[in-house]
């Protein structure tokens, strides 16, 4: 019988891995009411976005990432793969980025060696 505990902590620390403490000003669309959060622990999968709003696993987001102050903020769109529901977590809620384009990658990479 295969141990799922190993196999969730190997999960956790592959993403933990991929991803930084990078958090950028973010604005999302959740059935089509506009909202604006901080997203952290960006990847080019997807990011945490730290918000109150109650949203719902699976619901599809639309998402205005800022990186940098100046520039012209990255159109995502993605979905909600998990709800922050622990006490000891910080509200918000995981969203995983749909495909997205070379360019759009290239911005999330630069932003990650920067971070």
């Amino acid at each position: 019988m295969e141990d799922r505990r190993g196999k969730r902590d190997e999960q956790i620390e592959s993403r933990s891995a991929e991803r930084l403490a990078v958090r950028a000003d973010v604005e999302f669309v959740v059935g089509g009411v506009h909202y604006v959060a901080t997203a952290e622990n960006l990847s080019v999968q997807g990011a945490f976005v730290a918000t109150e709003l109650g949203v719902f696993e699976r619901m599809p987001v639309e998402v205005s990432l800022f990186l940098e102050p100046t520039a012209e903020p990255l159109k995502l769109v993605g979905k909600v793969i998990r709800l922050a529901r622990r006490r000891d977590e910080r509200p918000g809620f995981a969203i995983a980025f749909d495909a997205i384009s070379d360019a759009t990658r290239e911005r999330i990479v630069a932003a990650l060696g920067s971070g």
